[in-house]
């Protein structure tokens, strides 16, 4: 009964997990390479339309090589189809219809994909967020076409370019880097503030500038402000997984920023290609705590010790709920508290084994949340009570699901 339960409950996992990974993938992403299957695929699709042609639709948005959905200001869900031609592997026209809730179309505009100084641009997608008054002044909804291009020297280059949607759509701007991380500090008049991603080569060394953008305003009424760049060694993050190494956090009304990175590259340079990289010691996971104005606040040191039984162990914070694993006045102080989530890799499956700890702002384990978990689900909201998150592993040979009350790192309940 309980290895029947216990696999009922590992596929609801999966179920769900899956459905959020699809709801996630916000963005249509493409490549050179892939386009080509991606256009093959929407032929066949335009078949199928053409011959449910005659069928009753309340409204119906064209063909095109893809279709994604944008996060509108109101809450509400946008589509977009972008329609792609390449030329000698690099594309060299994007066209793009942005529609609203109701498929009226917003606007459209078509893009070049020329980029100065390049060979040519590789990769291009359609960013979910949609913004009014951030790169210009006027009333327009603005979109952001990302896309990657190939320098000269055979480097890449990501440009964001920012058009105005309406019945004449035009380019606003170009940012140099990808869209990252944005929130809006005030619901009613809509005043966002975006982090870009943009890199950029000191001789051999690739350093990342996290760059925090307000809005336009009438002193610059054609580009967003450029208020402060956070700029990190590229080996410094890259064992972050994939991880987002900067956040925003609101705290009594001002937009704190958080800055993860480990003190040290993870892995010692090697020569050899035929042995595994080699963990730098007394290595540590360094968490920066700034304030609106850029001022350093605080500064938290996580050890970087491997777990027993695997081959290595990345600690990072976001590794549960991004910007959420940040517990801002923890049991009513004035400091944040952070969820750190220890990835353990273990070498037999090729995947991941996580922990989750609850540190403060001196770097001292306040509380152990759950440990060696295969799978994560954060469990719905219930008026008056606090958050909960589903924790599935093993414990003496047999599947369970945990059930932790986030706030006090107590668990409340588990199945089966």
């Amino acid at each position: 009964m309980r290895k029947a339960l216990s696999f009922v409950f590992l596929c609801l996992l999966f179920i769900v997990l899956s459905l959020n990974n699809m709801f996630a993938q916000e963005n249509s992403v493409f490549s050179a390479r892939e386009w080509k299957k991606s256009s093959e695929l929407n032929l066949l699709q335009r078949r199928g339309m053409a011959k449910a042609a005659s069928a009753d639709f309340d409204s119906k948005i064209g063909p095109a090589d893809a279709y994604g959905t944008l996060n509108a200001p109101d809450g509400s869900i946008w589509t977009y189809t972008i329609s792609l031609t390449q030329k000698k592997g690099f594309f060299d026209k994007a066209e793009v219809k942005v529609f609203d809730a109701k498929n009226e179309l917003v606007g459209q505009f078509v893009d070049s994909m020329k980029i100065e100084g390049t060979l040519g641009v590789n990769y291009v997608e359609v960013t979910s967020l949609v913004t009014k008054k951030f790169f210009n002044t006027d009333n327009n909804y603005e979109v952001i076409l990302f896309m990657h291009a190939v320098t000269e020297d055979y480097r890449g280059r990501y440009v964001s370019k920012a058009y105005s949607l309406c019945e004449e759509s035009n380019l606003v701007c170009a940012v140099e880097g990808s869209y990252v991380l944005a929130k809006n500090t005030n619901a009613i008049n809509e005043s966002y503030v975006v982090v870009f991603q943009e890199q950029e080569y000191q001789g051999d060394t690739l350093l990342y500038n996290y760059n925090v953008y307000s809005r336009a305003s009438y002193a610059s009424p054609n580009a967003p402000i450029l208020m402060h760049s956070f700029t990190v060694d590229y080996q410094h993050i890259a064992a972050l997984n994939d991880l987002m190494p900067i956040a925003m956090v609101e705290n009594n009304g001002k937009l704190n920023f958080v800055l993860s990175q480990y003190e040290k590259p993870y892995f010692e340079n090697s020569t050899s290609d035929l042995e595994d990289p080699v963990v730098t010691k007394d290595n540590n996971l360094l968490i920066h705590y700034y304030s609106d104005e850029y001022e350093l606040l605080s500064e938290t040191k996580i050890p970087v010790v491997l777990q027993e039984g695997y081959l290595y162990t990345f600690p990072n914070v976001g590794g549960l709920s991004g910007a959420n694993d940040i517990l801002l006045n923890y049991a009513g102080g004035d400091t944040p508290a952070y969820i750190v989530t220890m990835d353990n890799y273990d070498i037999s499956s090729d995947g991941s084994v996580r922990s989750f700890y609850l540190y403060d702002v001196d770097g001292n384990l306040l509380d152990t949340i759950a440990e060696n978990v295969m799978g994560v689900l954060r469990m719905s909201d219930v008026a008056g009570h606090s958050e909960q998150w589903a924790f599935l592993k093993v414990e003496n040979e047999v599947d369970k699901m945990i059930f932790v009350d986030l706030a006090t790192c107590e668990r409340v309940a588990e199945l089966p």
